[in-house]
């Protein structure tokens, strides 16, 4: 922007300035740039649905093992209720 300005005092026509600080690449390989982007964002995104599918999956797996264990603790806490009746009607016996 400087340089216009500058351009313009000077009497310059503007039309006729040409940007040389930013230069495009050609549409070729701006469209090249474009589809390897795009072709990244795709192998990113179904990875990403793979990492969420199987986080769903642990969960689940998580959720199945907390009930197995709670059923087992249960079963250990009546097997150990029934050892202690066991031993006191022996105690009892004698």
């Amino acid at each position: 922007m400087e340089y216009l300005t500058l351009a313009k005092a000077q009497g310059v026509d503007s039309s006729s300035l040409q940007c040389t600080g930013v230069s495009k690449a050609p549409l070729s390989a701006r469209e090249s740039t474009n589809e390897r982007e795009s072709s990244e964002l795709v192998r990113i995104q179904n990875h990403v649905e793979r990492l969420i599918q199987e986080k769903r999956a642990l969960e689940m797996l998580a959720q199945q093992l907390k009930k197995q264990l709670v059923t087992e603790r249960q079963a250990h806490a009546a097997t150990k209720r029934d050892i202690e009746r066991l031993k006191q009607s022996q105690d009892n016996k004698k």
